[in-house]
């Protein structure tokens, strides 16, 4: 359980970022919110889908609720979250760690053969996508 309430404390942590973001950049409320669910979802997403797990987000509702809050929240106070950005960024680098490490103890029962073979094969298939480098030197 108290995984559990990291990993939503990271998505309100990560949703108030974007969302402060989307506000420095003068978004009425729909675009922050929707950006603060972008940017606090997206994270946990993709690294479910490394791991080789569903993604939490699409099993519990609480984590959209949270993102989406968070966003409607931080653009009703945002005034007063932008004069304390300083700690928001640092809480948002913490909580990314903590949120990492958390899951980290739910991807050890799937075996650490498995999660490399599934991590090199994810990287594998973005570096295939990319095109050859230039054949002469660029000045």
């Amino acid at each position: 359980m108290t995984l559990y309430l990291l990993d939503l404390l990271g998505v309100a942590v990560f949703a108030v970022s974007g969302a402060l973001a989307a506000g420095r950049a003068r978004l009425d409320l729909f675009g922050v919110v929707v950006l603060a669910v972008v940017v606090g979802l997206a994270g946990g997403i993709t690294r479910d889908v490394l791991i080789g797990v569903p993604p939490a987000t699409f099993r519990d509702w609480r984590y959209l609720a949270v993102a989406g809050g968070a966003g409607l929240v931080t653009f009703v106070a945002s005034p007063l979250l932008g004069r304390i950005g300083r700690p928001v960024d640092v809480l948002d680098a913490a909580s990314g760690s903590v949120v990492w490490r958390g899951h980290a103890t739910g991807a050890l029962k799937y075996g650490p053969t498995e999660i490399a073979e599934q991590i090199k094969a994810a990287v594998h298939q973005l570096l295939e996508q990319f095109p050859p480098p230039p054949s002469r030197p660029v000045p």
